[in-house]
């Protein structure tokens, strides 16, 4: 989605207690990311943890949806302005529901407004405008869902 970062395995020590062996190597090698293993409690690997966050880098690997779920975020993404994330990770951040977003969506939506207004919002399905209505109300409260035509 976009957004650098490195994974850190905390509590190695209880996950080796318990059988659990991870191949730092090979995960880090999957991810495409810098991987590291602490035991934050005995600041074990905390030196490699604060270098690697250091040079954080997104993941090559990317999720692919079912097609409602990428239409969706598709429609929504062309009304999203530029942002710390991608816009896809904002996409479906927004399809999901997720609540964080309601003072960010509020802030920028003039830059919305004006998008929609140009026409980015008439290529967007029924429910992807419906969606995008909910979730960027002004002052961040939710009103309910309407039901679609089927």
């Amino acid at each position: 989605m976009g957004v650098p970062f490195i994974l850190d395995l905390n509590m190695d020590d209880e996950a080796r207690s318990r059988g659990i062996l991870i191949d730092q190597e090979a995960l880090s090698r999957i991810l495409g990311i810098e991987v590291v293993k602490t035991v934050a409690i005995r600041k074990s690997g905390i030196d490699k943890l604060l270098k690697g966050i250091q040079h954080p880098r997104p993941s090559p690997i990317e999720v692919r949806y079912d097609d409602a779920i990428e239409g969706g975020a598709r429609d929504i993404s062309a009304l999203l302005p530029e942002a710390f994330i991608s816009r896809r990770a904002l996409a479906l951040m927004v399809l999901a529901g997720d609540e964080s977003l309601k003072g960010w969506l509020h802030a920028t939506s003039r830059t919305m407004s004006s998008r929609r207004s140009s026409g980015s919002a008439r290529r967007c399905s029924p429910s992807t405008t419906i969606l995008w209505d909910t979730l960027s109300t002004s002052g961040g409260s939710r009103r309910p869902m309407r039901s679609l035509p089927r």
